[in-house]
């Protein structure tokens, strides 16, 4: 049977030629494979990345979808699932580096019998005065293959993910969710569902940029934004949402605000700064989930009058 594979790439001011040409020169060794690799920048705002960025072009295989608007992470996706040849796909994020001689080979080799596939990731090595890092490797244990394994719907991302055309196509990302947080967790609540099984492999992409800590932490509140629109579907799933729900069933969560808006900008300083400390991130986020509730609150609008 015939190897092929579409290689998707989404990219929002990301500087990804390294990556194509890893990709490019993996593929090029597998003999008789036939591939392709779709770079979709997403309005990227850098122009001089953007542009950089077309140096892929003189590669074989290779196309550079640029859009003018930016229009989410989901949608983005979605087009690229549109724009796809083969019938194998190949999500991979534009801030990845690869990390094993055999990657693409190892799941071309999927390609007869798994519909769906994630690989997983490793740390570059980062500062302890990044956020970001701190984070990741605060939680590197929960991404190891053993616990991936154990919760292989919770587990799954984007960024290394492996996925039939058919499934993608009958399983799309959800387009009302335009900015950072949720989307993976989101599909794979929708594999579950549709009992799609997700095998998970040790196949990893490495993670080696980390964006700043005011950038980590306004992705954050964005990722928690979306984590409040989704609450229904993703309610069996988050522990800080089933602990906010704790809080307001105990009626003690406007404590806990009155606790956070105390803090809420020392915290932020210190998240941005040179020592930011992950019980004051876990803190903060708990506190800003809890206000996205009460602003919902304040504006939901009452009846003034009652049918009888």
């Amino acid at each position: 049977m015939q190897k092929a594979i579409s290689i998707l790439i989404p990219c929002y001011n990301t500087y990804c030629v390294e990556l194509v040409k890893q990709l490019a020169g993996q593929c090029e060794d597998i003999e008789g494979l036939h591939y392709e690799i779709i770079v979709a920048d997403d309005g990227s705002c850098d122009e001089h990345t953007r542009l950089r960025n077309k140096e892929i072009l003189e590669l074989d295989h290779v196309s550079y979808l640029i859009r003018k608007e930016n229009v989410g992470r989901a949608r983005i996706r979605n087009l690229l699932i549109q724009q796809a040849l083969y019938p194998a796909l190949l999500f991979i994020d534009a801030d990845m580096i690869i990390h094993h001689a055999n990657y693409i080979l190892n799941y071309v080799l999927l390609s007869d019998t798994t519909s769906v596939a994630y690989g997983g990731y490793v740390l570059a090595q980062g500062s302890k005065s990044n956020l970001r890092f701190c984070y990741e490797q605060a939680t590197s244990k929960q991404n190891q293959l053993r616990e991936r394994t154990k919760h292989p719907y919770s587990k799954l991302r984007t960024s290394n993910l492996f996925v039939m055309r058919n499934v993608a196509q009958q399983h799309p990302f959800d387009e009302d969710l335009r900015q950072y947080g949720y989307e993976d967790m989101l599909l794979g609540i929708e594999l579950k569902k549709a009992g799609v099984p997700v095998l998970h492999i040790e196949n990893p992409v490495l993670f080696y940029r980390y964006e700043n800590n005011a950038q980590f932490l306004q992705k954050t509140e964005q990722s928690l934004q979306n984590l409040f629109f989704l609450q229904h579907r993703l309610s069996d799933c988050s522990r800080l949402l089933n602990l906010v729900h704790t809080l307001q069933k105990w009626k003690v969560d406007w404590l806990y605000m009155y606790y956070w808006r105390s803090k809420q900008e020392t915290w932020k300083a210190q998240l941005r700064g040179t020592a930011p400390n992950l019980n004051i991130f876990k803190r903060y986020k708990l506190g800003y989930l809890i206000s996205l509730f009460e602003v919902a609150d304040a504006i939901r609008p009452t009846s003034a009058c009652h049918e009888v």
